[in-house]
């Protein structure tokens, strides 16, 4: 997933190629962190792990695919359809999470 104002080109760089502060043009900012908080969430449930993106960093820097490590970590490396398998059951646990979704909390 990009980042909507990256992809809008809209982050100032000042000459020194530092970023500045900014206001977000792209109306999908607030849902692309959203969405970034939900998958956070959900890989905590997915994995019991609270310390899950700590655990993902370890991975990272031993050079191991992330997608790979995420359809492992998920289950979902057995399926021949990981990568679409993990977004449907990342969409089907936001539709029904009580947080995200709406789900009952009873």
């Amino acid at each position: 997933m990009t980042h909507p104002e990256m992809a809008a080109k809209s982050i100032p760089v000042s000459p020194d190629g530092t970023m500045r502060a900014f206001e977000a043009v792209s109306d999908e900012t607030p849902k692309f962190y959203a969405m970034a908080s939900a998958f956070y969430d959900f890989l905590v449930k997915r994995t019991g792990n609270p310390a899950i993106v700590a655990e993902l960093a370890v991975a990272v820097r031993r050079g191991q695919p992330i997608e790979r490590w995420l359809l492992t970590r998920t289950g979902h490396d057995k399926e021949s359809d990981g990568i679409q398998a993990l977004s449907a059951d990342f969409l089907a646990w936001i539709a029904t999470d009580q947080w995200y979704g709406g789900g009952s909390s009873q």
